[in-house]
C-alpha cells in the first residue's frame, strides 16, 4: 500500500501524576483519531496493545483499525514490534509511530510536512579484555547501536534536519576469581530494545514538546 500507515502502541495503566486531572489515555486516543480522520487518501492504523487495555479504549480502536494484543512484552520488545510492523510496509508508505500518552491538535497529522528517514546499525558483540582489581583477568562482551536520522521535506525532497547518536551495552563477562572461572551473560537481543529507545530519545529530544510550570 501507499499513503499513511500508523502503528499506535498502547498499554493499560493511566499514570500521569504531573498532568492535569482531565488528562488520560482515552482522551489522547480520541484526539489522535480526530486528527487521523482529517487525513486524506489511503490510510490505515494498527493498534499494538501491550498487556490488558480497558474495554472502552479497545472498542474505539476496533472501529478505526486492526488490533493486536501483545502479552505484556514490556517497553523495549513492544517498541521493536512496532518498528518491525512499520518496516514491513512497502516502499512509498509513510509510517508513523504513535504512543498512547500524547494529545493531538486536529490538524496535526493532516499538516505533516516532512518524513523521517533513518539508518540503524547494530554491531555483533565485541570482546575486550583487561586486568581488574589485583591481577584478576577479565573479558567483557559489548554491543553497539548507531542511529542516523534525517528529516526530509515532502515538498522539496531536501534534508531540513539531521541528527545521529550511538549507545553501547555490556552483554557478558568472564573473569577468574580465586582460581574459579566466573561467567555471566545476557541475550544480546534483549539489550537492543532499551538501547534503541535510548538513541531514539537522544536524536529526537530537541523535537519533543515540553511542559512548563508557570
Amino acid at each position: 500500500m501507499s499513503g499513511l500507515f500508523v502503528v499506535y502502541r498502547s498499554t493499560g495503566p493511566d499514570r500521569f501524576p504531573r498532568r492535569p486531572p482531565y488528562f488520560d489515555k482515552l482522551l489522547c486516543l480520541r484526539s489522535f483519531l480526530l486528527s487521523f480522520r482529517r487525513v486524506g487518501g489511503e490510510k490505515r492504523i494498527l493498534f499494538l496493545n501491550d498487556g490488558p487495555v480497558p474495554d472502552e479504549r479497545v472498542a474505539l480502536m476496533r472501529r478505526w483499525g486492526s488490533v493486536i494484543d501483545l502479552p505484556g512484552l514490556g517497553n523495549g520488545p513492544s517498541f521493536r514490534r512496532a518498528v518491525e510492523s512499520a518496516l514491513a510496509m512497502p516502499d512509498g508508505t509513510v509510517a508513523y509511530l504513535a504512543e498512547d500518552d500524547y494529545l493531538y491538535l486536529e490538524p496535526a497529522l493532516e499538516r505533516v510536512t516532512g518524513v523521517f528517514a533513518g539508518h540503524l546499525k547494530i554491531t555483533n558483540p565485541n570482546v575486550a579484555g583487561g586486568i581488574a582489581g589485583i591481577l584478576t583477568p577479565r573479558l567483557e562482551a559489548t554491543i553497539r547501536t548507531d542511529l542516523t536520522v534525517r528529516l526530509l521535506s515532502t515538498q522539496s525532497g531536501g534534508t531540513v534536519w539531521r541528527q545521529s547518536a550511538w549507545a553501547t551495552q555490556k552483554v557478558g563477562g568472564i573473569s577468574i576469581e580465586g582460581g574459579q572461572v566466573v561467567f555471566g551473560a545476557r541475550d544480546p537481543k534483549t539489550a537492543y530494545g532499551p538501547m534503541v529507545n535510548t538513541i531514539v530519545n537522544i536524536v529526537t529530544r530537541e523535537l519533543w514538546s515540553t511542559w512548563q510550570k508557570q
